[in-house]
């Protein structure tokens, strides 16, 4: 069995040095790291990997939106759909923060009330909106844009300034960005969310561009993610979605493993913590069980960070290198 380990936030990402690692307790990720040969390539992110992983070409953005949108349910036919997902601003005093569905926790009633007042308003300018899922929101646009965007993994947890749609049709874009927020300010929607102690929507984020695309990488026979891009990835490359993160009986598998902490985006290393150990217990170290009882004949455990993208590759007989010795995590971290 051949198993490729994504790890995007195994490493912090920001250049705090040894202080986010300290008294980390990850047996099973020193062994692997320190027997492991370590390849280095440009930084990605996690769409992007996703992407290249099964041989998905690039549009003018990585085309994530069509993918999912068939994965929720919706038909992509032959239309450009961007993602337009619900966020919400967070307004410090000179930056605007942005917060991902996962922190907005977007209610069905909420996205069915707000997704028919965007529909109302841009009637006229062949835009419609459509939210199969709460945390999940589409928008089909008239003709191709020419538009680049910022993935939501890739703008969460930051700020907005640097990550605005780019392209010759940008502003008529960050116009009708614009316009929504003035819409959901001080929305009856987003006044309830406020009165039950919830973050009101008060934008979308534009990401994930293009036509539906063909997947023709089929490198994998089993992906075990909750990330809705690897899963649609995954349908149409063939592969089999498998929940958990145990890995199948057969012996003869490629397996893609993606284990997220999105915690670290935001800047808090306690519950980043928490998620690696949980990545430890559940990943690492049934993987390096799988190295040693010959279960799994190789294994590569990747991870994404801004300055580079690392791919730690081991075998079973790297195990017995012995004056490989261990080290701590941030030793292996980009830039250390």
């Amino acid at each position: 069995m051949h198993v490729t380990l994504l790890v995007p936030d195994l490493f912090w990402p920001r250049d705090d040095g040894e202080v986010p690692y300290r008294e980390l307790e990850l047996p099973s990720a020193a062994l692997l790291l320190a027997r492991a040969r370590p390849r280095r390539f440009p930084p990605l992110g996690l769409e992007a990997w996703l992407c290249q992983a099964f041989e998905v070409e690039r549009q003018q953005d990585w085309p994530v939106a069509a993918l999912t949108l068939v994965l929720d349910g919706g038909d992509a036919a032959d239309g450009y759909w961007l993602r337009a997902d619900p966020v919400h601003l967070l307004t410090h005093r000179d930056r605007l923060t942005l917060l991902d569905p996962g922190m907005v926790n977007p209610r069905a009633d909420d996205a069915a009330e707000l997704v028919a007042l965007l529909n109302r308003h841009f009637s006229g300018d062949g835009l419609t909106f459509h939210a199969p899922h709460p945390a999940r929101w589409y928008v089909r646009a008239p003709g191709v844009p020419r538009l680049a965007t910022r993935e939501l993994s890739q703008a969460a947890g930051r700020d907005v300034a640097g990550a605005m749609p780019t392209g010759e049709d940008s502003l008529r874009w960050r116009r009708v960005l614009t316009e929504i927020q003035m819409l959901l300010h001080e929305h009856a929607v987003n006044q309830r969310r406020e009165a039950r102690g919830e973050l009101p929507i008060n934008s979308v984020w534009l990401w994930g561009g293009g036509r539906r695309p063909p997947v023709p990488g089929q490198h994998f026979t089993h992906v075990a993610a909750e990330n809705v891009v690897a899963q649609a990835l995954a349908g149409r490359a063939g592969a089999e979605v498998i929940a958990g993160t145990k890995l199948p009986a057969d012996r003869s598998a490629r397996v893609l493993l993606v284990a997220e902490i999105p915690s670290a985006r935001y800047g808090d290393d306690r519950p980043w913590r928490e998620g690696l150990a949980a990545v430890e217990s559940a990943c690492l170290a049934p993987l390096l069980a799988g190295l040693r009882d010959g279960t799994v004949a190789e294994a590569a455990v990747v991870a994404l960070h801004s300055r580079a993208c690392l791919r730690f590759e081991v075998r079973r007989a790297d195990l017995l290198k012995f004056w490989r010795g261990r080290r701590p995590l941030h030793a292996h971290a980009p830039g250390a």
